[in-house]
């Protein structure tokens, strides 16, 4: 019989799952943080049954009491049978009181848990999972054999090895028993349900192990009690049990009543007051007479970073703050997209050279820096790429400067492009919904299309949108299967619902910045009942957190200060954190609490250069823009955060 090998991440693994069930949810994502980013990718995941801890855990002491009973074949003074539990005499008095009940008729031992009767009554917390058994009648006190007939053991010689074999596989179907629980829905308490008879037989062996091995040797003869013995014995056994009921009543007032917020799907933290200042754990690249546009984290792996703008593109590896140039750095050619692929093992870039007009050469790229392939070049430069979920194909939007644009769809594996797809708007994001599906706004329009083949097909217009209205800023939420953008030039926010109903809410004063969805992490951790977060920034300073689902209630309202707008927000990948960034100062926040950040950043003067009286220098794409750019995102387990602003990158180390 092959047996498992436990190792690390099994024990993790149970652990997590452990307080997610248990509604402990700020701790399952800390763990998830300083161990993997996603636990349900581990291979033996998927095998795991709810509250597979507490039923191993449950297990093994079931297996503990056994080998106790087969193990100790010297006599044991009466009290042993407490001494020997795992958790020692003290654990009795915890949650449960561990009493033995005799039946007059079999002389049969039966250990049972009944919950403690509070004296003081408090209110239960009925919205968590506590592993607090049912209650029971009271049980009786042992009752004491004289000698006598009655009080012999033996008769029959037993077979020891036997009943211990027989205890053994009682004791598993006790456990199986155990992995049945359900959860009452009105105290919120775990309820096993295990079958009478299996239980008792399994006691009962029991008792009769611990009896055999107080006896010794081969398990036959008469044992006879003293009168003496008895009396002095049962006089002990009252003396105990009135120092325990002591000792319960003096315990009582102490114990406190832990929250748990299960029915919500969230925890409640606590929050500190005091700012962890981050300046000194961050690090300045420079790429001088360069300027960064764009700066991507692998989404696999936390330590490799790619950066591009004009005359750049870099893969730096941040553990040693060693970079590969993937193009010639002495060529003046600009950056216009970068994207890694969901699988982290393929980075898109699209050059634009001052030379050839319009055209873009589209390359494909390993995270070591090695060339791939080249993809068939875009006509016109390419503005923005997006992977779809699987990695297949890869969108893109291109622009021919003249108020037209086209899709361009690659099909990774071939090499080759799809049939563009013209268009007489101008489009300014796009969005996959899934492998084949995706959506797109702009100038007047937001539409969603399907590719078929080698064709980009079934294209739909929305005919609410107003012509004169320009959108931006599309973001799809899977989870929820929502849409958010943001109307140009103005504070308005759009909220495209699952129904595909378009609602839209005036979201600030002043005309919104961008905005970002809560990223999932782990979508089988997300509960339906739970708010879904969405982000939006503003010129009038404000920062705002959404629950996206209607009617679109804010959280949170936040602010990096003195009505300084924050030009780029982003969520930690696990979606625990949000930081919002200007020129010289980040802020970070924990999304569910909202109010006093949890860490923040400044630039410091000798080595942090901010735009000298906001004016921004030339992006490269055709335009001056109102605003210098910045480039702000987390790596994949959420310890560092990349912020690109003209010719340097902080990285700034988040450890929590």
């Amino acid at each position: 019989m092959s047996v498992d090998t436990l190792t690390s991440n099994h024990v993790n693994y149970l652990i997590w799952r452990y307080l997610q069930e248990s509604g402990h949810g700020e701790a399952a994502v800390k763990l998830q943080r300083d161990w993997i980013p996603d636990p349900q990718t581990l291979p033996f995941a998927q095998y795991i049954k709810t509250h597979a801890l507490v039923v191993l855990v449950q297990k093994g002491l079931q297996y503990y009491e056994i080998e106790q009973s087969i193990n100790q074949n010297e006599p044991r003074p009466p009290s042993s049978s407490l001494s020997s539990l795992f958790f020692g005499p003290q654990s009795c008095r915890a949650t449960s009181t561990l009493k033995e009940d005799v039946s007059e008729e079999d002389g049969v031992c039966a250990l049972r848990f009944s919950p403690r009767t509070r004296k003081h009554g408090r209110e239960s917390a009925a919205n968590g999972l506590s592993l607090e058994l049912p209650a029971t009648e009271r049980a009786t006190k042992r009752s004491r054999r004289s000698n006598g007939t009655e009080g012999s053991i033996g008769g029959d010689d037993l077979d020891y090895q036997s009943n211990a074999n027989a205890v053994l596989a009682n004791a598993e179907n006790m456990a199986d028993a155990t992995a049945s629980a359900t959860v009452n829905g009105d105290n919120g308490y775990l309820q096993a349900e295990a079958p009478p008879e299996s239980t008792s037989n399994a006691n009962s062996l029991l008792e009769e192990s611990d009896n055999q091995s107080q006896i010794g040797g081969d398990g036959g003869g008469n044992m006879e009690i003293d009168d003496e013995d008895t009396a002095a014995t049962e006089q002990d056994h009252k003396d105990q049990e009135q120092q325990d009921e002591e000792d319960e009543d003096e315990d009582e007032p102490s114990q406190a009543l832990v929250t748990l917020t299960l029915s919500t799907g969230q925890s409640v933290g606590v929050q500190s007051d005091k700012v962890v200042e981050l300046g000194s754990e961050s690090t300045t690249l420079r790429v001088p007479d360069k300027n960064v546009l764009h700066t991507a984290w692998n989404p696999q792996d936390p330590a490799i970073l790619a950066t591009g703008g004009i005359a750049l593109c870099r893969i730096w590896t941040t553990v040693t703050n060693l970079y590969i140039d993937i193009l010639d750095p002495t060529d003046d050619s600009l950056v216009t997209a970068m994207a890694w692929s969901p699988s982290g093992d393929v980075l898109a870039v699209a050059t634009r050279s001052h030379t050839s007009d319009w055209t873009s050469m589209v390359s494909l790229w390993t995270k070591s820096g090695k060339s791939i392939a080249e993809l068939p070049a875009a006509l016109d430069m390419v503005l923005i790429f997006r992977w779809n979920p699987s990695g297949s194909h890869l969108l893109a939007i291109t622009s021919s400067g003249r108020g037209t644009s086209a899709l361009v769809i690659w099909d990774v594996q071939s090499s080759q492009a799809l049939s563009p797809f013209q268009l007489s708007h101008v489009v300014t994001d796009a969005t996959w919904s899934n492998d084949r599906k995706f959506l797109i706004c702009g100038h007047g329009i937001i539409a969603e299309s399907i590719i078929e083949g080698e064709n980009i097909t079934g294209f739909h217009s929305r005919a609410d949108v107003d012509k004169d209205q320009s959108w931006t800023n599309l973001h799809f939420d899977p989870p929820t299967q929502t849409l958010a953008l943001a109307a140009e030039e103005s504070a308005m926010l759009g909220i495209i619902d699952p129904s595909g109903k378009l609602h839209t809410i005036i979201a600030h004063d002043s005309e919104l910045i961008t905005l970002a969805f809560q990223t999932h992490g782990a979508q089988e951790s997300y509960q339906t009942h739970s708010p879904r977060l969405l982000v939006t920034s503003s010129l009038d300073g404000d920062i705002k957190i959404w629950d996206s689902k209607y009617p679109f209630t804010t959280i949170h309202s936040l602010s990096l200060g003195r009505s300084v707008p924050a030009m780029a927000i982003g969520f930690s990948h696990d979606g625990y954190f949000v930081a919002a960034a200007n020129s010289n100062h980040i802020l970070i926040w924990n999304a569910k609490e909202g109010g006093t950040p949890k860490a923040s950043w400044s630039g410091e003067l000798d080595t942090w250069q901010s735009p000298a009286n906001g004016v921004d220098q030339d992006s490269g794409i055709g335009e001056e823009d109102d605003v210098t750019t910045h480039s702000l995102s987390w790596n994949s387990d959420g310890s560092k955060i990349a912020y690109g602003l003209g010719s340097q990158i902080a990285i700034i180390d988040f450890q929590t």
